[in-house]
């Protein structure tokens, strides 16, 4: 456990310092490799799923094993870096309808990864996995628009 935590940790920490200067700095790390590396250790430690008492870890294992899924990964950093979409410095709409397809298709892969684990679709999958109730999840969103949008006069 201690040995799954610890190369957890460091594989984690170095998927987000290339993520950050992938942002920052303009780097070219590729994160699906990374990504890959921690897909591996998720999957060679599934048994702790079921086995350990550990609600966190649970949730991280199952957030991680749909999220870092080699097909999921691919095409969320292929949507995060943008630059295949980018090849005549378009406006944003034209950027838009081009990650579209992608976009979609995110989204059924994430769903279908997420029944794997008997959840009905992602939102649920994350919803448990950060231990967020869903109504009151809607009832924030609804109260913040309330609050914050400006409605027109009647």
């Amino acid at each position: 456990m201690q040995n799954f935590s610890g190369q957890y940790l460091n594989l984690f920490f170095l998927g987000q310092k290339a993520q950050w200067e992938n942002y920052a700095d303009r780097a070219e790390h590729n994160l699906n490799n990374i990504d890959a590396e921690i897909y591996q250790l998720l999957a060679a430690n599934q048994e702790l799923l079921t086995s350990s008492r550990d609600v966190n870890l649970q949730r991280i294992l199952l957030r991680g094993l749909v999220d870092k899924d080699p097909e999921v990964s691919m095409l969320r950093n292929r949507l995060d870096s943008q630059s295949a979409y980018l090849y005549d410095n378009p406006s944003r709409s034209t950027l838009a309808i081009r990650m579209k397809p992608d976009v979609l298709k995110l989204m059924v892969l994430r769903n279908q990864k997420a029944k794997v684990f008997g959840f009905a679709n992602y939102p649920e999958l994350v919803f448990h996995c950060e231990g967020l109730d869903r109504e009151q999840v809607k009832q924030t969103v609804s109260d913040y628009l309330e609050t914050n949008l400006l409605w027109p006069a009647d």
